[in-house]
């Protein structure tokens, strides 16, 4: 699925790449805490904070939420 977004923001991550979930910069829910360390996979990119893009993440177990594009990191 592809978003307006993606010419507007230079990202260093593109859809379809796995990524592992490094830190997290806020508080969060203990639901969104639990993905730390865990991997998944870019599905689309999303406008957050008005002026800041997130990076949607789909998780094996179907679950998907947004993280900022310093907390994640790529894996091959």
């Amino acid at each position: 699925m592809e978003t307006q977004l993606e010419p507007l923001v230079d990202m260093a991550l593109e859809i379809g790449q796995k990524v592992k979930v490094s830190r997290l910069r806020d508080r969060v829910s203990k639901n969104v805490a639990a993905y730390l360390g865990k991997r998944g996979v870019v599905s689309q990119f999303k406008m957050v904070d008005g002026s800041d893009v997130g990076v949607v993440v789909e998780f094996e177990d179907n679950y998907t939420t947004w993280f900022f594009e310093d907390e994640l990191s790529a894996i091959q």
